[in-house]
């Protein structure tokens, strides 16, 4: 995994980048794996602090967070929660939608159409006690 920092107008902060690598980097290895890349932008603006935070999952997928307020620490703390709650949504409802799409594969594995498909009587017999279900996933 990689961590990418920026500082706009403020000056570097090895603790920021220390304390932020630290609550990061176990959130993103559980749900992404160790080929995610992380962004994170630390920013002031008058008495504003801000944290932006993107996270680029090895699938293409693209999560955000960002916080502000007056405490950097603060808004460290709450964009790691609103990452995890994004990544747990995002795992629960892709488990969810998973026995749909096997389902459709097989189908289409299965079709009559493709002349080259060897029969397979466990196929075929699954694939006739589904067929009303499969036709309505279509």
């Amino acid at each position: 995994m990689m961590f990418q920092f920026y500082f706009k107008k403020m000056g570097i902060s090895d603790t920021l980048k220390q304390l932020s690598q630290r609550k990061l980097s176990d959130l993103v290895e559980r749900f992404v794996g160790a080929n995610g890349l992380v962004r994170i932008t630390f920013q002031t603006e008058k008495n504003q602090q801000r944290v932006l935070c993107l996270l680029q999952g090895h699938n293409g997928q693209n999560f955000r967070a960002s916080a502000s307020s007056d405490n950097m620490y603060a808004n460290l703390d709450a964009v790691a929660h609103k990452l995890e709650t994004q990544l747990q949504r995002v795992k629960t409802r892709g488990s969810r939608y998973k026995s749909r799409l096997t389902a459709t594969r097989l189908r289409l594995a299965s079709s009559a159409d493709n002349p080259d498909w060897e029969a397979d009587t466990t196929l075929n017999s699954w694939d006739d006690e589904n067929e009303p279900l499969l036709r309505h996933l279509h």
